[in-house]
Order: C-alpha cells, then structure tokens, then sequence
C-alpha cells in the first residue's frame, strides 16, 4: 500500500482481523484520486468487537469487506463521494464524522445511505 500503513484496517480490538486487499487496494486508489490524506476510521471488526460496538450484525466490516474514512467538513466529505464515484464504488454510506465504502457483491449496488 502506498497511502497507509498495514495496520490500518485491522479490527480495533487487536485480534488481527484485516479487510481484503481489494478493499486495501480500493483504498490506496481512492486516497490517489481524492488527492487529500484519508483516515481510516473503522476498518475489518471481528464479530465481537461488532457486537461490542453496537453496530449491526449484518455489516459489511465482519467480512472485512468495508472501510469508514473520517469526514468532518462538507468539503472533504464532496471530494471523497466524488472521488468515490468516479472510481465505481456503487455502495456509500454517509455519516457527518465518516463515509463508509463497502464492496460486499450480495447486497444492492449503486447505494447511497445515511447513518
């Protein structure tokens, strides 16, 4: 990876659970193409840590198939959807602190939702 380390998307609880490289390399594209530093929010989460989380059973992130970039100004959150958009990511979520990009293939494409 060029843009982050390897550490980055692993689950946050230190079980070591990783994203796919096709999420990893999705990333690095994205970083190139928005041309301002992305940081990694929420990266894989282990079920527990999911759980722990209070977040839904049926994320993306337990298949380690999702990535929440930090956004906090309506500047950087336009650049990355655009950015998201131009490189074919059909499956956007957006938060006012975060914007997650998913690739899971057995959900709906071409999405956009709000947390």
């Amino acid at each position: 990876m060029k843009y982050f380390k390897d550490d980055s998307f692993k689950c946050q609880c230190g079980c070591g659970f990783d994203v796919t490289n096709e999420v990893k390399e999705l990333s690095d594209r994205l970083r190139e193409v928005c041309g301002i530093p992305l940081i990694v929010n929420s990266g894989a989460r282990c079920k527990a840590h999911n759980k722990a989380i209070g977040a839904s059973d049926t994320s993306s992130h337990i298949d380690g198939l999702a990535v929440d970039f930090r956004c906090v100004d309506s500047h950087s959150r336009y650049i990355i959807l655009s950015s998201a958009i131009k490189l074919g990511i059909q499956r956007i979520g957006l938060h006012k602190k975060f914007i997650h990009i998913d690739i899971a293939r057995d959900r709906a494409d071409e999405v956009v939702w709000f947390y």
